[in-house]
């Protein structure tokens, strides 16, 4: 009863800081405002979300058994959480850069007015990779009481910052909701690693190279777009191998970013050196 009630006490917390910049806006703005902020929002962050849940059903089950190995428990976090960045990290990146083309391409041009709203909100989807695993150690650990008031923490930050960007339209909010990812991030962390297996230390090594080399590529992708194909898509393509480019060579001066270079080359080369056996010929 302790433990489930720590998960709820934590879902509620959520539920309220994932749902109260739509109430806010609606209330003070109207629903014109609300669906550019709407549409940006799971444009960007609704997917993410997607990637989250799946992982976490695997995730915390295969680390509750590892609870009392902990050398095991901290490398199978961090080798799947660097995966998982270096995955998404870069394809966020280069939507920041590229938000007026990405709204354009997947909700069309009448949807323009969600572009600076989507770019606003790419940089708490940032943050927001590398923030969503902590559940995985909250409770494969059993440190929901830990959990539920680090959801009303998140909770008061959260609505704090809507309060304060709502003044400036669903942009302010946007802008507000991302600085508050910047804000929550370190305390997050500091208030997760002080006890378990995974010290703040490796986190920082393991994930900190992925972060920065997130946020040159979406410099890189930005400052490079005048020079990208006129065509949407191929502007997109075009800049989206731009961005994985520049990540794989920024983490590959840090040991755990070669780490991770070779985590992902062993799970995808299976596939690239299968051979295609040659179909049988029966015989007449």
């Amino acid at each position: 009863m302790g433990f489930g009630a720590g998960v709820t006490g934590y879902k509620l917390s959520s539920f309220v800081s994932e749902n109260a910049d739509n109430v806010l806006i609606g209330r003070a703005w109207g629903g014109i405002e609300l669906g550019f902020y709407d549409r940006a929002y799971k444009l960007l962050l609704f997917p993410i979300s997607r990637i989250s849940s799946p992982l976490k059903q695997v995730m915390i089950p295969s680390l509750s058994r590892l609870i009392d190995e902990p050398y095991r428990y901290c490398s199978a976090f961090l080798r799947v959480q660097r995966l998982v960045l270096f995955v998404s990290l870069p394809g966020i990146a280069c939507a920041i850069a590229l938000a007026d083309v990405v709204v354009a391409v997947l909700l069309g041009s009448q949807w323009h007015a969600s572009a600076t709203i989507f770019q606003a909100l790419g940089f708490a989807g940032l943050l927001r990779m590398l923030n969503s695993p902590s559940g995985w150690l909250f409770i494969s650990q059993g440190r929901t009481r830990d959990y539920t008031l680090w959801g009303i923490v998140m909770a008061v930050l959260a609505v704090s910052a809507y309060l304060i960007g709502l003044p400036y339209g669903a942009f302010g909010v946007a802008v507000a909701l991302s600085v508050a990812q910047y804000v929550m991030t370190p305390i997050l962390w500091i208030w997760l690693c002080r006890k378990g297996p995974v010290r703040l230390r490796d986190v920082v090594a393991s994930a900190g190279p992925l972060i920065l080399a997130a946020h040159l590529a979406v410099v890189g992708a930005f400052l490079a777009k005048p020079l990208l194909p006129t065509s949407p898509a191929l502007s997109l393509l075009t800049a989206l191998v731009l961005s994985y480019a520049l990540t794989a060579l920024i983490i590959c001066t840090f040991p755990s970013g070669r780490a991770t270079l070779r985590d992902g080359w062993e799970l995808i080369a299976p596939f690239l050196t299968r051979k295609v056996k040659p179909a049988s010929v029966a015989p007449r």
